[in-house]
């Protein structure tokens, strides 16, 4: 077998540096399948209705459904298939996902947040159109007029009627619809998570732990 060769020069680059060595790599395949696992165990937490908003493949879907009703014996053997299963997805695109369809996460409070500084700022009506060009050049989906026929309802009081209540909630109902399209065009800009790669034919043995 040929020996690997070195050169003997001691400025030359080392080929090797920045190459991975095969614990690094081990570790790294155990933190993301750690990582999945968790992620796992989250989605198999949550309802089915719930976690259809996520559009998994239905192989999947069944396999976190049975990871859910698992048994303690079967429990750990099924976590870890649908975790190998998970690690087709991008890892951050599917754990912001997972996190968002939970209301008290970190992630889904500081979505509604920046949801209300949006509404808020286009509710000025002194920055309406600076707001409203602000949000159009960072969600591009978001449509023009329909962004500034919502926000000049929200911010004026609707109708003419003496009817304090009435007119309230009309407002609110305005501002509600602005808050929506908000959201939406927000969520719009989340990556997918999908899977990066078709999820190979240990997918027929869901179930049975791989």
């Amino acid at each position: 077998m040929a020996r690997r060769m070195h050169s003997t020069d001691p400025e030359a680059p080392d080929p090797y540096e920045g190459v991975p060595s095969r614990g690094q790599k081990r570790k790294a395949q155990h933190d993301v399948t750690s990582e999945m696992a968790d992620i796992g165990l989250a989605l198999a937490a949550m309802s089915p209705t719930v976690r259809a908003k996520l559009e998994l493949p239905d192989l999947l879907e069944q396999a976190i459904r049975e990871l859910a009703g698992a048994s303690k014996g079967a429990h750990v053997r099924q976590r870890r298939f649908v975790a190998r299963q998970l690690r087709s997805y991008d890892g951050k695109a599917l754990a912001h996902a997972v996190a968002l369809l939970d209301p008290s996460s970190p992630v889904s409070l500081a979505r509604a947040q920046l949801v209300e500084r949006w509404r808020d700022r286009l509710l000025d009506a002194r920055r309406v159109d600076e707001g409203i060009e602000e949000f159009l050049t960072t969600y591009p989906t978001a449509e023009r007029q329909t962004l500034r026929q919502l926000a000049r309802g929200a911010s004026k009081e609707a109708g003419d009627t003496e009817d304090v209540a009435a007119r309230g909630k009309s407002a609110s109902a305005k501002r509600r619809a602005l808050y929506q399209y908000i959201r939406e065009r927000i969520a719009e800009a989340d990556p997918r998570p999908t899977a990066v790669r078709i999820m190979g034919a240990q997918t027929a043995k869901l179930g049975r732990g791989g």
